[in-house]
C-alpha cells in the first residue's frame, strides 16, 4: 500500500531543503516527506579529499558555502522572476542561512570603500580582454555548511517533516486521482476534484535494505541537483514526455597557485568572475569557485572522479585554487553533451587510476609529462597529494588547451604570477549544465503537463549555486502554500 503525504520532496540539497523549511513554517499541518537517496554524512575534513555528492544537504553541504549575493551570478532566476522579487527573495534566504548558523559577515567589494581599487582593477583588466563581475560574498566554509544543513535537518523534523535517507526514487508516475485506489476521506483528498487533479505514485528502493517503498502525494516537488539529473531525471523526464532544453557543458581544469599571488584580488573580491573572449577561438572563458586560502577535493559524480574546490573558515593552506571553464554548446545533429564531457572526464580518470591528473604549467608548456618524482621540487606543493602527475595534453583537446593557456596569460597581467612554470593544473573538472526543464515559474516552476508536479534546483536547469537554488525551494514551496 502507497504512504499518503500532502506533499513530497525529492532531493535534500539546497532546493529540497529549502522548500522543506518554508513548508515547515508556514503550514506545519501538512504531512510533508523528504526523500534522499544518499546518507547521512559524517563531517567532512580538510585531510579527507574524495567526497561523495548524494547525501543529506547535497552536493552543496561538501561546498565550500559561498552565498553570491547578485542576479549577475550563479544562474538565470532574475529571467524568470524579475528584478525586486529576486531581490527580496535573496535577502529572505540570505536571512535564513544566517539564522541556521551562516556568519553574518559579508565580503563586499561594491561598497565605498573599495571602489577605487575595483575600477582600476577592471581598467587593467579591459586592456587585456578580461571582464570582471564583482558582487557581495557571504562564505560560510565547508565545515559551516555542513553544520547549516544538520540545523535545518533538526528543525524540519522537529516540525513534523519525514526525512527518508537511502531511498532513491526510481519513478513517478502520474494518476487520476480518481484511479488511485485511496479512500476520499483521506485527508489529502479534501482538496482533490478527482476528475481533474493529478496525483503522484512514487517507486522507491531503499539503498541499504533493498526494501520496494510506494509513496503517494499530490503535490511532488522534484529537486534532484546536477547529478541526479543525469543519474535519474533525465530518464524520467523523457519517458514522462516532460519538455527540457538541451545546452551545453563546462569543460576545464582547477588551477591551483600560491595564496600571495591572487591574495590582493581575493582580499577584496573573494570570488572574482573573470571572463574572457578568446580573439582565436572566439570561445567564452571564465573562472569558477575561487577558493581562498583552500584545498582541492576529488568529487565524486556519477561514476567519475572529478576536481573541485574547498575553502574552510579555520583550516587554510598556503594556496589559492580556481576553475578555469569553457562552455562548450554543440548544434544538430548530436545534442548529448553530458556524454561529450564524461567521455573526456573518463578518458583522464582512466590515464589516472580513477583519481584525477595533475600536471605543472612549466611542464605544458615544454611539452613534458610531470613525473611524480619531480613532486618534492615544485615551489607550489599541491593540496591533494593523490592527483596523478601526467600529460594534460593527452587528455584535453587542444582548441580548450589553449583556450586554458590564454585565459592565464591575460590574467597574469592583472595577478602576476598566474601563468608562471609553478602554477598547477587539475583536471577533470566539469559542470554539467546540460539541461532546462521547461516548467511555469508563475506556478513555482510547475510542469505545464502535470499540475502539481514541480522540478526546481540545480537540475532544473536555472541555478548554478547554494543561494538561486534556495530560492527556487522557497519559490515552489509558496505556490504549493498558495493553491491549498
Amino acid at each position: 500500500m502507497a504512504e499518503v503525504y500532502d506533499v513530497i520532496i525529492v532531493g535534500s540539497g539546497p532546493a529540497g531543503m529549502f522548500a522543506g523549511i518554508e513548508l515547515a513554517t508556514n503550514k506545519p499541518d501538512l504531512r510533508t516527506l523528504i526523500l534522499e537517496g544518499g546518507p547521512i554524512r559524517p563531517p567532512l575534513k580538510p585531510e579527507n579529499r574524495k567526497i561523495q555528492t548524494s547525501g543529506w544537504g547535497g552536493s552543496g553541504t561538501f561546498s565550500d558555502g559561498k552565498l553570491d549575493l547578485s542576479s549577475k551570478v550563479g544562474g538565470q532566476l532574475v529571467d524568470f522572476i524579475g528584478a525586486e522579487a529576486f531581490r527580496e527573495l535573496m535577502e529572505y534566504v540570505d536571512s535564513l542561512y544566517i539564522r541556521f548558523g551562516g556568519s553574518k559577515h559579508l565580503i563586499d567589494p561594491t561598497s565605498a570603500r573599495h571602489q577605487k581599487f575595483v575600477e582600476e582593477l577592471k581598467e587593467r583588466a579591459r586592456k587585456v580582454r578580461l571582464e570582471i563581475v564583482e558582487y557581495p560574498v557571504r562564505h560560510l566554509g565547508t565545515e559551516n555548511v555542513y553544520l547549516i544543513s544538520e540545523n535545518i535537518r533538526n528543525y524540519l523534523q522537529s516540525r513534523g517533516v519525514e526525512i527518508l535517507v537511502n531511498t532513491k526514487v526510481k519513478q513517478i508516475n502520474p494518476v487520476k486521482s480518481g484511479e488511485a485506489g485511496i479512500s476520499p476521506k483521506a485527508k489529502l483528498f479534501n482538496r482533490v476534484n478527482p476528475q481533474r487533479d493529478y496525483l503522484f505514485l512514487i517507486e522507491a528502493e531503499g539503498t541499504d535494505s533493498g526494501q520496494n517503498r510506494q509513496f503517494l502525494a499530490k503535490n511532488v516537488i522534484v529537486a534532484p541537483g546536477r547529478a541526479g539529473v543525469e543519474e535519474w531525471f533525465m530518464s524520467e523526464a523523457k519517458r514522462l514526455k516532460i519538455p527540457f532544453k538541451i545546452g551545453g557543458v563546462d569543460i576545464g581544469v582547477r588551477v591551483e597557485v600560491s595564496d600571495k599571488v591572487f591574495k590582493e584580488i581575493t582580499d577584496v573580491l573573494y570570488d572574482p568572475k573573470i571572463y574572457y573572449r578568446s580573439p582565436k577561438y572566439k570561445n567564452r572563458v571564465r573562472t569558477f569557485c575561487v577558493c581562498p586560502q583552500g584545498f582541492v577535493v576529488m568529487e565524486e559524480h556519477h561514476g567519475l572522479t572529478l576536481a573541485n574546490g574547498h575553502s574552510y573558515q579555520k583550516d587554510r593552506s598556503d594556496n589559492t585554487n580556481f576553475a578555469i571553464l569553457i562552455t562548450e554548446y554543440f548544434t544538430q545533429p548530436f545534442n548529448d553533451p553530458i556524454a561529450y564531457g564524461r567521455h573526456y572526464a573518463g578518458i583522464a580518470n582512466l590515464m589516472a587510476g580513477g583519481k584525477i591528473l595533475v600536471q605543472k604549467l612549466g611542464d605544458i608548456w615544454l611539452y613534458h609529462r610531470s613525473d611524480a618524482e619531480d613532486i618534492q621540487n615544485w615551489k607550489v606543493k599541491p593540496t591533494l597529494s593523490e592527483a596523478v602527475p601526467g600529460d594534460l595534453a593527452r587528455v584535453i583537446p587542444h582548441r580548450y588547451l589553449e583556450l586554458i593557456k590564454e585565459m592565464l596569460q591575460a590574467m597574469d597581467e592583472i595577478a602576476p604570477g598566474i601563468s608562471s612554470a609553478h602554477t598547477i593544473l587539475y583536471f577533470p573538472e566539469f559542470k554539467f549544465y546540460s539541461v532546462q526543464v521547461v516548467t511555469d515559474s508563475e506556478k513555482g516552476f510547475e510542469v505545464g503537463k502535470y499540475p502539481g508536479l514541480r522540478v526546481i534546483g540545480d537540475g532544473g536547469g536555472r541555478t548554478r549555486g547554494l543561494i538561486q537554488s534556495s530560492m527556487e525551494g522557497v519559490i515552489a514551496a509558496r505556490a504549493i502554500i498558495k493553491k491549498i
